[in-house]
């Protein structure tokens, strides 16, 4: 969740998502209407809104990245804890053999009605990420765990089985792509902290996002953090319109160009007669770093390179 830091780098102000209190001395910010608690995971059309990526530069990313390390033309995809299955769905319109694994029945039904609604066909396997096979005598040219899918892996050795099912399912040549949190978001805090954000198609529903809250509780021995995610409906839209302005006015902040206060005290005025707090549940999650990462990889699989932002451009 974004901070607002004032002149000095002194922070002057936390604010903790449209569901909370502002403990300065006012009532609380917004008091949403709750449904019966859910996971975000038995929620994936909100799930696919709520984390939406740019898939066609990740795809794009994807087989390019195929096209200079691998053999030839990227014929086939493996999508680990795939959720609603963009990336396999947008690979599988490329003409690449797709396969869709997760171990949420709901996703994988969801995944199912993307791929219909593109057009083409997906192999879904229902199973875990640490011990799974693909059908027999199948193999892949590319895994691939996107987003935030390797916290889930809660052990190094959830890890390390991971790596050895990954081993078994690649051709031999073939490649594992795997996405983490930056290193710098690990060391600075802040993906400790985490964030917030608004979400929501154009002319469709528009959802308020926490993902982490400061009292979180966070097992630095084990570097499990069991982060607190809810999403929020704002049924007219005004709310997520005035956090953008909060975003906005919280880095701007940075430059001690805003009145922090004043905006708080904005938002904290707004109507919240519209807001349905869908979904607020506690996710334990493991914080892998690169090198630990780095190092377990080595046992089954080829280290073959690091790629950050702007990966794509240097590759093409």
């Amino acid at each position: 969740m974004p901070v607002a830091v004032g002149k000095g780098g002194q922070c002057k102000k936390r604010w903790t998502g449209p569901c909370r209190a502002l403990k300065q001395g006012r009532s609380a910010l917004l008091h949403c209407r709750a449904v019966e608690p859910r996971s975000i995971y038995d929620m994936p059309e909100v799930y696919q809104e709520v984390f939406a990526r740019d898939l066609p530069a990740e795809v794009a990313f994807l087989t390019e990245l195929y096209k200079q390390r691998g053999k030839g033309q990227l014929q086939s995809f493996l999508d680990l804890g795939c959720g609603p299955a963009l990336h396999a769905v947008a690979l599988a319109q490329l003409g690449v053999q797709a396969m869709a694994l997760d171990n949420s029945p709901v996703m994988l039904q969801y995944a199912e009605r993307n791929a219909k609604k593109a057009g083409v066909s997906l192999q879904l396997l229902q199973a875990n990420m640490q011990n799974f096979e693909l059908p027999a005598g199948a193999h892949v040219d590319l895994a691939a765990m996107l987003l935030g899918t390797a916290a889930h892996l809660l052990h190094s050795r959830d890890l390390l089985a991971c790596f050895q099912s990954v081993r078994k399912a690649l051709r031999p040549g073939g490649l594992f792509v795997m996405e983490l949190m930056h290193p710098m978001a690990l060391f600075d805090g802040t993906g400790i902290i985490g964030d917030s954000w608004t979400a929501g198609a154009p002319g469709g529903p528009c959802y308020l996002v926490e993902y982490g809250l400061p009292e979180d509780e966070f097992d630095a021995a084990a570097q499990v953090l069991y982060r607190t995610v809810s999403v929020t409906r704002d049924h007219t839209g005004h709310v997520a319109a005035e956090m953008d302005k909060l975003t906005a006015a919280q880095h701007s902040a940075r430059r001690g160009e805003v009145d922090f206060d004043a905006v708080n005290d904005e938002l904290s005025s707004l109507p919240d007669d519209n807001l349905e707090l869908l979904v607020e549940s506690v996710h334990p999650q493991r914080l892998y770093t690169y090198q630990e990462v780095r190092i377990i990889a080595w046992l089954w699989l080829l280290w073959v390179s690091l790629f950050g932002a702007g990966s794509l451009a240097a590759l093409t």
